[in-house]
């Protein structure tokens, strides 16, 4: 947290960013195997640095490369959630997991939608990881992300 603050005081939004997910790393290691294992904390993180990624880039008006502040985060948001993915394991996990971080990368995608080639990519891995994440759950839950995605496209 003291790398955080200093950080932060400082303009320094990368050593911020990282500060907090180390804090974040170290408070999953405090509190044990069970939520280490719940993968939907690395998505809220990631969520979370994701709108202060845009709250930072909103606020902050200097744009010089190495005083933006939201670069860094959204770097840091796709690590957690990369994490996440990576973490997943199996069963409804798995499931839960790939369709949170597949609607978190379609909303981004409709978040940055003037950025084409960007937006376009986020929107055809987002709609990727929900049907990977859909299949795992059942035929039912496959069918009905098709469904959706067929009624959206």
């Amino acid at each position: 947290m003291i790398l955080t603050c200093t950080a932060a005081l400082l303009r320094a939004w990368a050593g911020a960013a990282l500060g907090v997910v180390l804090a974040w790393a170290g408070a999953m290691q405090l509190r044990g195997e069970d939520i280490v294992q719940a993968q939907w904390i690395d998505v809220l993180l990631a969520v979370l640095l994701l709108a202060t990624a845009e709250a930072s880039q909103r606020l902050v008006l200097d744009r010089r490369w190495w005083v933006r502040a939201d670069w860094p985060l959204l770097a840091l948001a796709h690590v957690t959630a990369l994490l996440a993915l990576v973490g997943a394991g199996t069963g409804s996990s798995l499931s839960l997991t790939y369709v949170a971080v597949g609607l978190v990368a379609i909303a981004f995608a409709a978040r940055i939608r003037a950025r084409v080639p960007e937006a376009t990519s986020y929107a055809v891995l987002g709609t990727a990881l929900v049907l990977v994440g859909a299949g795992s759950a059942g035929p039912g839950w496959l069918a009905l992300a098709l469904a959706v995605v067929s009624v959206a496209c």
